[in-house]
């Protein structure tokens, strides 16, 4: 395949060269022509197709999405297709939610992971927490005498039972958290309304 030859518009910054399958990014080599297909990865046929048509094309570097572990998982079948039916293309994994586990997956089956940092998030803790009987009862001492405790949720006193330890930090961040939700959500409205008058 020949290579184009650019005059470079803007000095490109300095970067440390990687390798992407027998490919070089980065340092001083040549600036690699890269897409992205458009099919779900679980659809392992067409990715194939779009992979091989992208290639053909003169792309060098082709880049998968995987949003799911279930897709990160499809690119076992998707790189071996590709190898089966052409012949071996870099592949790169496009990673953006959910944590490592899908990232470490893909790795498994690419050349190159990508991430986006500003979506690649952790899993969520889910606030399906079980306790036992003597968990609750050591964490609200009180609760059966519901004895009335002053809330903060807008000023006004709430009938709440009382709870001591993780429990009531755990009540009083999340009541917090919604209190400076829902009043940014008022000045917003407040701002949207149309004048009177």
């Amino acid at each position: 395949m020949k290579k184009m030859q650019l005059t470079p518009m803007m000095p490109r910054r300095k970067s440390r060269a990687i390798r992407v399958g027998d490919l070089w990014m980065g340092g001083g080599h040549p600036i690699l022509v890269q897409s992205m297909i458009t099919e779900e990865t679980f659809h392992i046929d067409a990715c194939v197709e779009q992979i091989i048509a992208l290639h053909q094309a003169g792309c060098e570097l082709v880049r998968v999405t995987t949003p799911t572990l279930r897709e990160a998982e499809c690119l076992e079948e998707i790189r071996a297709r590709v190898i089966e039916k052409y012949r071996p293309v870099p592949l790169t994994a496009d990673v953006h939610h959910q944590g490592t586990g899908i990232a470490v997956e893909a790795a498994k089956w690419v050349d190159e992971v990508r991430v986006n940092p500003g979506l690649f998030v952790f899993r969520k803790a889910q606030n399906k927490e079980e306790w036992t009987e003597a968990e609750h009862a050591a964490e609200r001492p009180c609760a059966a005498k519901g004895q009335r405790q002053q809330g903060r949720d807008r000023g006004e006193a709430l009938m709440r039972p009382a709870f001591g330890g993780a429990v009531a930090a755990r009540r009083d961040e999340k009541n917090r958290r919604r209190i400076r939700r829902d009043r940014g959500r008022g000045l917003r409205r407040r701002w949207r309304d149309p004048p009177c008058g």
